[in-house]
């Protein structure tokens, strides 16, 4: 790569994982009573966290239902690596998207983005 490219791609990916984090919601799926779908499935939306694992970075997504209670977690691989280390002082590493379409996944070494399900 040359040295001009470099330095216009290096504030580029300065910026992506702030940005990543900057997104407005939490890692939850919708709750609105409105959401059709996930009413008539039993569920109130879906939580999601990620694994930080530094054999290969995971999300695992829990059904929530209406009552609280969290059902078997789904595992989707970030295609990247954790850590390893669990970090408590971090805001935000997993963001879904105000329309409930899309999820975020930051760590220290990668960004990733998933298409959600709401309710999965």
């Amino acid at each position: 790569m040359k040295p001009f490219k470099r330095r216009r791609l290096l504030p580029l990916l300065a910026v992506l994982p702030g940005a990543a984090l900057a997104l407005p919601t939490a890692a939850m799926a919708d709750d609105r009573p409105d959401r059709d779908h996930d009413r008539d499935r039993g569920s109130r939306g879906a939580v999601y966290v990620q694994t930080n694992e530094a054999a290969g970075n995971r999300i695992l997504a829990y059904r929530r239902g209406h009552d609280g209670s969290l059902g078997r977690p789904r595992s989707y691989s970030t295609g990247g690596l954790g850590t390893g280390l669990i970090r408590t002082s971090s805001q935000g590493p997993v963001v879904l998207s105000e329309d409930s379409h899309r999820l975020f996944s930051v760590t220290t070494d990668a960004s990733s983005s998933f298409r959600a399900r709401p309710g999965t």
